[in-house]
Protein backbone atom coordinates (compact mmCIF):
# COMPACT_ATOMS: atom_id res chain seq x y z
CA UNK A 1 0.00 0.00 0.00
CA UNK A 2 1.55 3.27 -1.02
CA UNK A 3 1.06 6.63 0.44
CA UNK A 4 0.61 9.51 -1.79
CA UNK A 5 4.19 10.82 -1.96
CA UNK A 6 5.49 7.26 -2.76
CA UNK A 7 4.23 7.92 -6.37
CA UNK A 8 3.41 11.40 -6.73
CA UNK A 9 6.21 13.05 -5.33
CA UNK A 10 9.21 10.24 -5.17
CA UNK A 11 12.39 11.27 -6.40
CA UNK A 12 14.44 9.29 -8.87
CA UNK A 13 15.82 6.64 -6.28
CA UNK A 14 12.09 6.01 -4.56
CA UNK A 15 10.49 5.80 -7.89
CA UNK A 16 12.55 3.05 -8.85
CA UNK A 17 12.04 0.99 -5.34
CA UNK A 18 8.31 1.53 -6.06
CA UNK A 19 8.18 -0.36 -9.13
CA UNK A 20 10.53 -2.89 -8.22
CA UNK A 21 8.25 -3.57 -5.05
CA UNK A 22 4.40 -3.01 -7.38
CA UNK A 23 6.20 -5.35 -10.34
CA UNK A 24 7.36 -7.84 -7.48
CA UNK A 25 3.75 -7.92 -5.18
CA UNK A 26 1.02 -10.14 -5.22
CA UNK A 27 -1.25 -7.03 -4.48
CA UNK A 28 -1.28 -3.43 -4.53
CA UNK A 29 -4.20 -1.04 -2.67
CA UNK A 30 -4.54 2.73 -2.97
CA UNK A 31 -6.89 4.95 -1.08
CA UNK A 32 -7.56 6.77 -4.17
CA UNK A 33 -7.74 6.12 -7.88
CA UNK A 34 -5.41 8.59 -8.60
CA UNK A 35 -2.59 6.97 -6.70
CA UNK A 36 -3.94 3.41 -8.04
CA UNK A 37 -3.50 4.62 -11.57
CA UNK A 38 -0.29 5.91 -10.41
CA UNK A 39 0.62 2.91 -9.24
CA UNK A 40 -0.29 0.94 -12.04
CA UNK A 41 1.93 3.26 -13.93
CA UNK A 42 4.72 1.84 -12.02
CA UNK A 43 4.06 -1.38 -12.43
CA UNK A 44 1.43 -2.71 -10.44
CA UNK A 45 -0.98 -5.58 -12.40
CA UNK A 46 -4.42 -4.31 -13.19
CA UNK A 47 -5.94 -7.32 -12.03
CA UNK A 48 -4.47 -7.10 -8.64
CA UNK A 49 -4.74 -3.38 -7.54
CA UNK A 50 -7.54 -2.55 -5.50
CA UNK A 51 -8.93 0.69 -4.21
CA UNK A 52 -9.10 0.69 0.07
CA UNK A 53 -10.77 4.08 1.33
CA UNK A 54 -10.20 5.09 4.75
CA UNK A 55 -12.59 4.02 6.86
CA UNK A 56 -13.60 6.23 10.47
CA UNK A 57 -14.89 5.31 13.86
CA UNK A 58 -17.81 7.27 13.71
CA UNK A 59 -18.37 6.42 17.24
CA UNK A 60 -15.05 8.08 18.00
CA UNK A 61 -15.61 10.59 15.87
CA UNK A 62 -18.49 12.94 15.86
CA UNK A 63 -19.37 16.09 16.51
CA UNK A 64 -19.54 17.78 19.37
CA UNK A 65 -22.27 19.25 21.50
CA UNK A 66 -20.61 22.37 21.83
CA UNK A 67 -17.55 23.29 19.62
CA UNK A 68 -17.06 26.05 23.19
CA UNK A 69 -16.74 22.96 25.46
CA UNK A 70 -14.61 21.35 23.83
CA UNK A 71 -11.80 24.35 23.42
CA UNK A 72 -12.08 24.89 27.70
CA UNK A 73 -11.36 21.11 28.09
CA UNK A 74 -8.47 21.58 25.91
CA UNK A 75 -7.12 24.75 27.22
CA UNK A 76 -7.95 26.97 24.87
CA UNK A 77 -9.28 30.69 24.72
CA UNK A 78 -13.04 31.27 23.16
CA UNK A 79 -11.98 32.31 19.55
CA UNK A 80 -12.54 30.37 16.49
CA UNK A 81 -9.71 27.46 16.10
CA UNK A 82 -7.73 26.54 12.99
CA UNK A 83 -6.44 22.83 12.94
CA UNK A 84 -3.39 22.08 10.94
CA UNK A 85 -3.34 18.56 11.85
CA UNK A 86 -0.52 17.74 9.11
CA UNK A 87 3.18 17.74 9.19
CA UNK A 88 5.32 20.28 9.18
CA UNK A 89 7.18 19.16 6.43
CA UNK A 90 7.13 21.28 3.23
CA UNK A 91 4.95 19.02 1.17
CA UNK A 92 2.41 20.30 3.81
CA UNK A 93 2.89 23.93 3.08
CA UNK A 94 3.11 25.29 6.90
CA UNK A 95 4.31 28.63 5.65
CA UNK A 96 1.34 29.36 3.76
CA UNK A 97 -1.17 28.30 6.14
CA UNK A 98 1.03 30.47 8.87
CA UNK A 99 0.67 33.43 6.08
CA UNK A 100 -2.93 32.78 5.85
CA UNK A 101 -3.66 32.67 9.74
CA UNK A 102 -1.80 35.79 9.84
CA UNK A 103 -4.30 37.28 7.66
CA UNK A 104 -7.11 35.63 9.48
CA UNK A 105 -6.18 37.34 12.69
CA UNK A 106 -6.18 40.64 11.30
CA UNK A 107 -10.27 40.44 10.70
CA UNK A 108 -10.98 37.65 13.80
CA UNK A 109 -7.74 38.57 16.17
CA UNK A 110 -9.59 36.28 18.92
CA UNK A 111 -8.64 33.55 16.26
CA UNK A 112 -5.99 30.71 17.01
CA UNK A 113 -4.23 28.16 15.06
CA UNK A 114 -3.56 24.74 16.62
CA UNK A 115 -0.25 22.89 15.04
CA UNK A 116 0.59 19.65 15.23
CA UNK A 117 4.04 18.75 15.27
CA UNK A 118 5.75 15.66 16.03
CA UNK A 119 8.97 17.15 16.66
CA UNK A 120 10.56 18.64 20.17
CA UNK A 121 10.28 22.28 20.66
CA UNK A 122 8.94 24.74 18.76
CA UNK A 123 8.72 23.94 15.00
CA UNK A 124 11.31 25.75 12.63
CA UNK A 125 9.00 26.76 9.43
CA UNK A 126 11.31 29.68 8.34
CA UNK A 127 9.23 32.01 9.50
CA UNK A 128 7.88 33.15 13.03
CA UNK A 129 5.23 32.04 14.25
CA UNK A 130 2.00 34.65 14.39
CA UNK A 131 0.39 35.58 17.33
CA UNK A 132 -2.61 33.00 18.17
CA UNK A 133 -0.94 30.09 17.44
CA UNK A 134 -0.62 27.13 19.92
CA UNK A 135 1.77 24.35 19.16
CA UNK A 136 0.95 21.03 20.33
CA UNK A 137 3.10 17.91 19.81
CA UNK A 138 1.78 14.44 19.43
CA UNK A 139 -1.65 14.02 20.42
CA UNK A 140 -2.54 9.79 21.31
CA UNK A 141 -5.25 8.54 18.88
CA UNK A 142 -7.60 8.23 21.59
CA UNK A 143 -7.43 11.83 22.25
CA UNK A 144 -6.92 13.48 18.71
CA UNK A 145 -10.73 13.83 18.64
CA UNK A 146 -11.41 16.06 21.08
CA UNK A 147 -8.92 18.73 18.89
CA UNK A 148 -11.24 18.04 15.33
CA UNK A 149 -14.47 18.69 17.77
CA UNK A 150 -12.97 22.00 19.35
CA UNK A 151 -11.95 23.08 15.39
CA UNK A 152 -14.24 25.55 13.42
CA UNK A 153 -11.84 24.82 10.52
CA UNK A 154 -9.61 21.86 9.50
CA UNK A 155 -6.61 23.03 6.74
CA UNK A 156 -5.00 20.52 5.14
CA UNK A 157 -3.19 21.82 1.93
CA UNK A 158 -0.05 19.32 0.74
CA UNK A 159 1.23 19.56 -2.56
CA UNK A 160 0.97 16.36 -2.87
CA UNK A 161 -1.53 13.51 -1.01
CA UNK A 162 -3.83 10.75 -1.76
CA UNK A 163 -7.06 10.16 0.65
CA UNK A 164 -5.85 11.57 4.21
CA UNK A 165 -7.39 10.26 6.88
CA UNK A 166 -7.31 13.09 9.07
CA UNK A 167 -9.76 15.08 6.74
CA UNK A 168 -12.24 12.25 6.49
CA UNK A 169 -11.99 12.13 10.78
CA UNK A 170 -12.25 15.91 10.84
CA UNK A 171 -15.05 15.76 8.84
CA UNK A 172 -16.82 13.23 10.95
CA UNK A 173 -16.49 15.52 13.68
CA UNK A 174 -18.65 17.98 11.82
CA UNK A 175 -15.08 20.47 11.14
CA UNK A 176 -15.14 22.24 8.34
CA UNK A 177 -12.17 21.81 5.73
CA UNK A 178 -9.92 23.76 3.96
CA UNK A 179 -8.16 21.51 0.94
CA UNK A 180 -5.74 21.09 -2.07
CA UNK A 181 -6.85 21.08 -5.47
CA UNK A 182 -5.77 17.36 -5.47
CA UNK A 183 -7.29 14.33 -7.69
CA UNK A 184 -7.91 12.70 -4.36
CA UNK A 185 -10.78 15.69 -3.44
CA UNK A 186 -12.66 15.44 -6.93
CA UNK A 187 -12.98 11.60 -6.68
CA UNK A 188 -14.13 11.56 -3.32
CA UNK A 189 -15.31 14.61 -2.00
CA UNK A 190 -18.87 16.07 -4.06
CA UNK A 191 -19.51 19.95 -4.16
CA UNK A 192 -22.79 20.49 -2.79
CA UNK A 193 -22.95 17.02 -1.13
CA UNK A 194 -19.93 16.50 1.18
CA UNK A 195 -18.76 20.23 0.81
Amino acid sequence: MAWGSDVFKANRAATLRSRYALRHADLAMADSLALLLGMQDLGAQPAASYLLNWGVDLKRFAPPASREAERQALGLGPGPVVLSPRALAPNYNPRVILDAFESVRRNVPDAQLILKHLGTGQPDVGRPLPEGTVVIGHVPYDELARYYRAADVCVSIPASDSSPRSVWEAMACGCACVLSDLPWVHELIVSGRHA
